[in-house]
């Protein structure tokens, strides 16, 4: 299992580092084109854009992975201090709730797939469901990366999985 684990999680970030890579080919190129040649080119603006929602899709597994979501913890540091053991509850809610959301998004992003057969783009002819596929893509990858934190945290108790100094993924 965790040798599935890391070969997906290595295709995720060889994907970041091709879509950014490309991202930035291709603004630079429809920055060249429209300042220094003059050309206006509808194309580059388009698979910009999907480009774009394509990265934030499938980083969103990375935000879950190093836990970078913005919150505010003045609620569970104040639960902290009065009751340690009820640290362990909200982090179960919060797993809960990451769990619910990413499976809510993966739900939806399957039926945006399902209702985009057949369409294609207008300026580059790229199939919607292709467009559209990082969003169930990147959400299950979440869906996974979330059921592995709270395996783990379960695994080890009431200490949480940083003061353990556990790694959530073998890398």
């Amino acid at each position: 299992m965790k040798d599935i684990l890391n070969k997906a999680i290595r295709a995720f970030e060889f994907a970041m580092s091709l879509l950014t890579g490309l991202l930035v080919a291709i603004a630079c190129y429809q920055i060249a084109a429209r300042y220094v040649f003059g050309w206006g080119i509808s194309w580059s603006e388009e698979s910009m854009r999907y480009i774009f929602v394509a990265t934030v899709m499938v980083g969103i597994y990375f935000v879950s992975k190093s836990e970078s979501f913005a919150t505010l913890t003045v609620f569970s540091d104040f639960v902290a201090k009065k009751s340690p053991g009820a640290t362990g509850i909200l982090r179960a809610i919060r797993y809960v709730a990451e769990f619910v959301f990413y499976a809510t998004l993966f739900y939806y992003g399957c039926r945006v797939c399902v209702m985009a057969l057949g369409r294609v783009s207008t300026a580059t002819h790229t199939p919607f469901t292709l467009i559209y596929a990082p969003i169930p893509i990147g959400a299950f990858m979440g869906c996974v990366n979330t059921a592995v934190k709270c395996v783990s945290a379960f695994k080890y108790g009431r200490k949480s999985i940083e003061e353990k100094g556990v790694e959530i993924n073998a890398d």
